[in-house]
């Protein structure tokens, strides 16, 4: 098995390295990660630098809300089957 990377300390879009954890059952090292969001998150190092996970998952939350918002905007409300609680939740960054 090659040599592990050391990736701790560095940034990886929204994500920082702090420490590694172990392996997962593919046998790559995980890195134990702090959003910008605050949440933290295990990571396969592989993952990381290839660019596949650049967050917790939070931007994709995001994501959905400002596509379903647009959604809105373009369509009206009767076509968007998301509940109505999602519309006003706030994601904070």
């Amino acid at each position: 098995m090659p040599a592990t990377i050391d990736l701790a300390g560095q940034s990886f879009g929204w994500l920082t390295v702090v420490r590694r954890c172990g392996r997962n059952k593919h046998g790559a090292a995980t890195w134990l990660c702090v959003c910008g969001c605050g949440q933290s998150t295990e990571v396969a190092g592989t993952l990381l630098r290839r660019g596949l996970t650049t967050s917790c998952g939070c931007r994709r939350t995001r994501a959905w809300f400002e596509n379903q918002r647009r959604v809105r905007n373009r369509y009206g409300a009767s076509r968007v089957s998301a509940r109505d609680d999602y519309e006003d939740a706030e994601v904070v960054f």
